[in-house]
């Protein structure tokens, strides 16, 4: 293998796909279980963009072979609460029990910096609003949320995923206010062969 996994530290293992991983067989996900992935976290869209092209599709693909949550990349450009309305809409009920829904706040504003954790706050409070049931977190890069994130307690409802890439692997430290990270995005650069083009993450366990 040309990743970095120790198979001897507790985690398990998760990949996220999007439309730049290009489309998603039966077979690709079977693949990836059978590499030791746990778990497949789908894309559901971006704000001012609209849902990612290969949502659906992996949607069914992965039924039966890998559980699924999702993460719905957030603008500040766009309504708080618009975006949360049309990540539902996209998600369209497909979601389990252990479902996770992720928010993925980071870097939106080519620059200008002027954003804080209240713009979060709002898409998590919609969703809470029109989908009480679905589980939510917090996805961010580790110095992002250490500038632009909040140590407010409100934050620590939330699980958090943790974008923070390190070779040979690393566990980042925990972040203000979360109790720890549950998952951590540790390498951009998959193995295509066993997994497809995509994120490479740890699960907590």
């Amino acid at each position: 293998m040309t990743d970095q996994f120790d198979f001897n530290l507790p985690f398990g293992r998760c990949v996220d796909y999007d439309f730049y991983a290009g489309e998603q067989s039966v077979q690709s996900f079977q693949t990836a279980k059978n590499n030791g992935v746990d778990l497949a976290i789908l894309r559901v869209g971006q704000g001012g963009v609209g849902i990612d092209k290969q949502l659906h599709n992996s949607q069914k693909a992965c039924k039966g072979i890998l559980p699924r949550d999702y993460y719905f990349y957030l603008s500040i450009y766009e309504s708080a609460n618009g975006q949360a309305q049309d990540c539902i809409n996209y998600i369209n009920g497909d979601y389990d029990n252990d479902t996770i829904l992720w928010a993925d706040f980071e870097e939106d504003n080519h620059g200008k910096k002027n954003i804080d954790a209240s713009f979060l706050y709002g898409f998590m409070e919609t969703i809470k609003s029109l989908m009480p049931n679905l589980k939510l977190g917090v996805y961010s890069g580790y110095s992002f949320w250490s500038e632009w994130g909040s140590v407010d307690p409100y934050w620590s409802q939330y699980k958090l995923w943790i974008a923070h890439p390190t070779n040979p692997y690393v566990a980042p430290t925990p972040l203000e206010p979360f109790d720890g990270w549950y998952y951590h995005q540790w390498s951009f650069a998959g193995n295509d062969k066993l997994y497809g083009a995509v994120d490479l993450n740890y699960m907590f366990n």
